[in-house]
């Protein structure tokens, strides 16, 4: 295989790692947003993608996978400079993406956690569901409340 069309094999796999890297940059800052902190990570546990985890870890990963087959196919000179071209392409990659604070990132996290907000009240789980509802309320989006099966029944006059 062709030394430059590895790079650019590189660069691929860098823009992965790079989003992922924003989208976890993003979820921080919007973590602190919301509950107005300085330190520590915020809410940011809470308000991450579920399927975000897995595929950056896939991800980065798949970094490492690059940079070993790259010695394994060019040698040890060629494979060193493999290192600091992934981390640097990686770089600037991020540095072309949207920035954390981002209405991009706010949208996928805002569309992840509705999402989990219709699971959770499908499947009746109340106390989940009200707290993503707190959330979305946080972020300005207004949820509906949910209501138990009892409150459903004395609503509409069933006792």
């Amino acid at each position: 295989m062709n030394y430059i069309l590895y790079l650019l094999i590189g660069v691929l796999i860098s823009l992965n790692a790079a989003y992922f890297l924003s989208i976890s940059r993003a979820t921080l800052f919007w973590g602190k947003e919301l509950v107005n902190e300085e330190t520590g990570t915020g809410i940011q546990d809470a308000i991450t993608p579920p399927w975000i985890s897995y595929l950056s870890i896939g991800s980065y990963v798949t970094v490492l996978i690059f940079i070993i087959i790259g010695f394994v196919l060019f040698g040890l000179l060629k494979g060193i400079i493999l290192i600091p071209f992934a981390f640097l392409a990686t770089g600037i990659i991020t540095r072309v993406l949207p920035k954390g604070n981002s209405i991009f990132y706010k949208n996928i996290i805002m569309r992840s956690l509705a999402n989990r907000f219709a699971n959770f009240t499908k499947n009746r789980d109340i106390v989940r569901a009200n707290a993503v509802k707190d959330i979305l309320n946080k972020f300005g989006m207004p949820v509906p409340e949910i209501l138990t099966n009892e409150e459903k029944e004395t609503e509409i006059g069933m006792n």
